[in-house]
């Protein structure tokens, strides 16, 4: 899952067993910063990883130094791209390993301190128009909890996903959709846009991501605050919106990958 405000903090690869995996170079936590040591290295594979498809991503992302993370939310349209190639396009895609069709904007919690633990909600767009809602949780590889809601159309909603006692809720607007009993807390949270369709003629409506928030310890929802922003990669572009500190363009095979329009 990727134009230039701050060095990326890692490089990504591609290999047949991921859909998309981040090499993270050896890192020291101090607060809430991230220290880029270059000492070691480990590798970060976001939920739902599992297709080998995944050509192109960017990524804004908040990191803390101990693991207590519990939710994340985002402000977007549902952005409806055009001309994704594939088939199958009326069955659902971001579950699958072997998904070639789909382009998706989601939040995730993630904690990568051996756990390999990942909560990840947002938007899956594919061929055919075709698009759907969706969360699920994720550890080590294996989906724990998945939910998916046909839609239709491109409207503005509010995506939050939050742990409450031992249950993490997931959250349109002021409807939770679904929710499930987990004790998962993150060390990561994150909002990203990633596509099995960069470079082959799928053109998206840029997303504009706005109010990233988080919850630290169950506690009140707060603002991301001076995020790493990936440069992207293979034609997708993560960038902060012209005039704006808190608004983010985020987009695939755009027409100015400079400014993700």
């Amino acid at each position: 899952m990727e134009r230039e405000l701050q060095r990326r903090p890692w490089s990504w690869t591609q290999n047949f067993r991921s859909r998309k995996i981040r090499t993270w170079f050896g890192q020291t936590f101090v607060g809430s910063l991230l220290v880029v040591t270059l000492l070691a290295s480990f590798t970060l594979v976001p939920a739902s990883i599992a297709s080998a498809s995944v050509q192109g991503s960017s990524t804004i992302l908040k990191s803390f130094a101990s693991q207590v993370l519990t939710g994340s939310e985002v402000t977007r349209y549902d952005s409806i791209p055009s001309n994704l190639s594939g088939t199958n396009c009326s069955t659902l895609q971001v579950f699958n390993t072997s998904s070639t069709t789909d382009q998706v904007d989601q939040v995730m919690v993630a904690n990568i301190a051996g756990n390999d633990y990942y909560v990840e909600f947002g938007t899956t767009h594919q061929c055919g128009g075709y698009e759907w809602w969706y969360a699920e949780i994720e550890q080590n590889g294996t989906i724990l909890h998945s939910w998916s809601k046909s839609i239709t159309g491109s409207n503005q909603h509010t995506f939050a996903m939050y742990s409450s006692g031992t249950v993490w809720k997931f959250q349109i607007d002021s409807t939770i959709e679904t929710s499930w009993t987990s004790g998962f807390v993150g060390n990561l949270v994150y909002d990203e846009i990633y596509s099995n369709n960069s470079g082959t003629g799928g053109t998206v409506t840029n997303y504009q991501d706005s109010a990233l928030k988080y919850t630290a310890n169950q506690g009140a929802w707060t603002a991301y605050g001076s995020p790493t922003v990936s440069t992207g990669n293979n034609n997708t572009c993560a960038v902060l919106a012209s005039g704006s500190t808190t608004v983010y363009n985020m987009g695939d095979n755009v027409s100015n990958i400079t400014t993700c329009t």
